[in-house]
């Protein structure tokens, strides 16, 4: 039975700083990594505490039974060590069900061979008395144990590899954690290379126990990166929008040029660790809520006056974890601008269109009175001028024209916006309701094929019933009912509205408009006209 000498002192040290530092990991969660950190530490904790209970115990099966303890700890903190390594680096689909049964299985196995060694012989294959081994016997390697520690030092391997990775790619400016993933990479190397080549039998515990308080420390003080895997694939340095990720803790983990600029940060090393609200100052309330928001705010870049328009995202892990936060800064100044500007037309436009209708209309008046009056008095009239009032129904009409054009400058004034109620309705009863709502006289239509189109229908009505006037007004008489012939049908890309008249000669032909609502061979009387139906068939196209 081996006494207490230094090495013990080191295992019993390593022994509870290892619970230590599992139990202060457990209570990390949900941080990423500190789940597997906990199940890495406890393992490291039961392995040397295997080992001190060996090297105390009385007699060959209690030494034996502390032994297995070992072998299948050491499993376990190989695995724990792999999976940590996993989600650490942003590989946390690979610790979702079922991956754990494959994880499982080493160590499940190594413990089942270790405690039924003494019916198959795989694990090992014999055991000598040897004062100098912690047991005070000497195991000797069978075929399982070869195959465990290759398992074992093929699984370490990678686990270091991916965390070397992580360093490699990690930004420069994440000094303090770079360095404790690389001494945690380290540990356990150092300390295989001193347990094989005798000059410290202990150093793998104490090489995996370094590696795990490294690794803690990398979870807790060093936890700003605990977001790169996630932000540096949502992200694109090249992003044309200024980019900030913040932790939970609303410290800044990442940013890009653009954001550093519009928030008159001079680098970036000023900014990384920071807390963003603040950065903020004024606009702090912006990290209110849990949820994703925008708002657009006032802000001051390089002296001048702008508007930032801000997105707020939640981030998730793989495990669908909050971790985080990612702001999207967009300069939308000249955006604002513009609209600003389009809204002043249309106000003056509007101004336009109320001031021609009130000077319009009070001349239209007068002159529909004296012809109502001319009318009245045309039977009483004996001097023979009798023709020259009968012009005054063509008058009447170009009246009523100039009355519509009042009402379509109204219109076009008024309802200049996109449309915004948009539904699915139907070609054929859509152009019958304007059919009938226009004065056609001997004029006919043919509706095709019945077609269902996106449109806000009273726009749709508004946009056939001009068309159909137009065709009406400016048809010519020899078709078969000696009215024009008005034809709608469907195409590929929309509609069409054609009639057999000539058209408006005075304009000549206009070439087919192409917004998503088509005509073909409809020209207009008046320019107004023309604008108006254009204008229509914009606005349902959105």
């Amino acid at each position: 039975m081996a006494v207490i000498d230094p090495a013990t002192v080191v295992l019993g040290v390593v022994m509870v700083g290892a619970a230590a530092v599992g139990i202060a990991a457990w209570r990390q969660r949900p941080q990423p990594g500190s789940t597997t950190l906990t199940v890495l530490m406890i393992a490291l904790a039961v392995w040397t505490g295997g080992v001190i209970l060996a090297a105390y115990a009385a007699g060959y099966w209690p030494s034996r039974m502390a032994v297995n303890l070992v072998i299948t700890s050491t499993a376990v903190s190989t695995v724990a060590f792999f999976a940590f390594a996993l989600e650490y680096t942003g590989r946390e689909q690979y610790l979702r069900w079922p991956y754990p049964l494959a994880f499982a299985v080493e160590p499940v196995a190594v413990a089942v061979l270790t405690t039924t060694n003494e019916v198959h012989g795989l694990f090992w294959t014999d055991v000598v008395r040897d004062s100098a081994h912690y047991s005070g016997y000497t195991h000797v390697a069978g075929l399982g144990q070869y195959v465990h520690l290759g398992f074992a030092y093929l699984l370490t391997a990678v686990s270091i590899g991916l965390l070397v990775q992580k360093l490699l790619r990690s930004r420069a400016v994440y000094r303090t954690q770079s360095a404790a993933v690389l001494l945690a990479a380290l540990g356990p190397v150092l300390g295989n290379v001193l347990y094989v080549t005798d000059i410290f039998p202990l150093g793998q515990i104490v090489g995996f126990g370094f590696a795990g308080v490294a690794l803690y420390f990398a979870v807790t003080r060093g936890r700003l990166v605990d977001l790169t895997p996630v932000a540096r694939t949502t992200i694109l340095e090249e992003l044309e929008m200024g980019v900030v990720v913040i932790d939970d803790q609303r410290r800044v983990t990442d940013s890009n040029g653009h954001a550093r600029s519009l928030l008159g940060i001079p680098d970036e090393t000023t900014l990384i660790g920071r807390e963003l609200p603040a950065v903020l100052g004024r606009h702090r309330a912006l990290l209110d809520g849990d949820g994703r928001r925008s708002e657009t705010i006032d802000a001051t870049v390089d002296g001048e006056p702008r508007q930032l328009h801000v997105t707020v995202s939640p981030l998730t892990d793989g495990l669908d974890r909050r971790v985080g936060r990612l702001l999207l800064f967009e300069d939308v100044t000249e955006r604002e601008r513009r609209r600003e500007e389009i809204e002043r037309q249309n106000e003056r436009l509007r101004e336009f269109a109320s001031m021609v209708s009130h000077d319009l209309r009070n001349p239209l008046d007068v002159a529909s009175g004296y012809v109502e009056l001319m009318r009245g008095s045309r039977e009483e009239s004996e001097d023979g001028t009798t023709l020259e009032v009968d012009r005054l129904d063509e008058t009447a009409d170009a009246l009523a024209r100039i009355e519509t054009i009042v009402d379509d400058v109204l219109t076009l004034a008024r309802e200049g916006e996109a449309a915004t109620d948009p539904e699915t309705v139907s070609l054929r009863s859509t152009a019958r309701a304007a059919w009938d709502h226009v004065r056609t006289d001997d004029a006919s239509v043919v509706i095709g094929t019945d077609a269902m189109v996106v449109a806000d229908r009273e726009r749709l009505v508004r946009l056939f019933e001009n068309l159909f006037r137009n065709s009406v007004e400016h048809g010519d008489t020899h078709g078969a009912d000696g009215g024009v012939a008005v034809r709608v049908a469907a195409t590929d890309d929309g509609f069409l509205v054609a009639d057999d008249g000539p058209g408006d000669r005075r304009r000549g032909p206009r070439p087919r408009l192409r917004t998503g609502l088509h005509r073909r061979r409809v020209w207009n009387g008046t320019r107004l006209d023309h604008r108006r139906t254009h204008r229509t068939r914009s606005r349902m196209d959105g």
